[in-house]
């Protein structure tokens, strides 16, 4: 297995966070949505996580060294518009450079420079995922900014996935792999969200945030991690008691 997506940020690090976006919750859908479109294209690949779950540099760098290629997925954040991508100093970005033709190709905006690197003081990789992944060739790809001008086209869960499919069509090129389009309505249309949502116990998109999991869970007496897993202990607590009529 060559690739691995890094889903950046999660759990205690929401990475950033404006005008209705965050970005861990953007960095594990696209993750997830590569890491499933690579699979049904026949190119094996992994995650390094699958839920909302707090990675720190030491094991989130140990996974993704053991393979050969990184996606590192991130959104940006400081009013800026534009995908960009960074590499690192030991790579010739020659696969960015093909990322970045991607979402021009796509439509998507891109940054005036779109391609980099970045040193820290001592001359090496400025950030870890380059530093510290030993010899796997890690691809930083920050695809909008959470607080820029496409601030309100990116809650757009079409317009999020049409900006993964343009890593999927990279990567294909990349594995001289024949690209094979998403099926036609393989995509849910997003949902309109309904005007004057609750400020508190649901976050935008309508789902359970952590802050009311974790009070269901303390509730109920179960582990206590804000995250509704699959099984659910707590959903499955909710079940029993609904059907013996006891729920107080």
């Amino acid at each position: 297995m060559s690739w691995i997506q890094d889903a950046g940020h999660g759990g205690s690090d929401p990475g950033a966070v404006a005008i209705g976006n965050m970005e861990k919750m953007y960095t594990l859908e696209a993750a997830l949505y590569v890491d499933r479109r690579l699979s049904e294209l026949g190119i094996a690949s992994d995650t390094t996580r699958t839920s909302d779950v707090t990675l720190n540099t030491e094991p989130r760098t140990s996974k993704v060294k053991k393979y050969k290629k990184c996606i590192s997925h991130h959104f940006n954040a400081g009013g800026g518009s534009g995908a960009e991508t960074i590499h690192s100093i030991y790579s010739d970005g020659k696969f960015e450079q093909s990322l970045v033709e991607e979402f021009r190709k796509a439509g998507y905006p891109v940054r005036p420079r779109p391609l980099y690197t970045r040193k820290n003081s001592s001359g090496g990789d400025f950030y870890y995922m380059h530093r510290l992944t030993g010899t796997c060739r890690t691809t930083i790809v920050e695809y909008e900014f959470v607080d820029g001008p496409q601030s309100e086209k990116i809650k757009d869960k079409t317009y999020r996935e049409g900006m993964y499919e343009c890593v999927v069509r990279a990567i294909c090129q990349e594995e001289g792999v024949r690209y094979v389009a998403p099926r036609s309505g393989q995509t849910p249309t997003p949902i309109s969200q309904p005007s004057n949502l609750p400020k508190e116990n649901l976050i935008v998109d309508g789902y359970l945030n952590p802050k009311t999991i974790s009070a269901l869970q303390s509730y109920f007496g179960t582990p206590v991690d804000g995250i509704i897993s699959k099984p659910s202990l707590v959903i499955k607590e909710l079940q029993r008691r609904l059907n013996n009529g006891n729920l107080e």
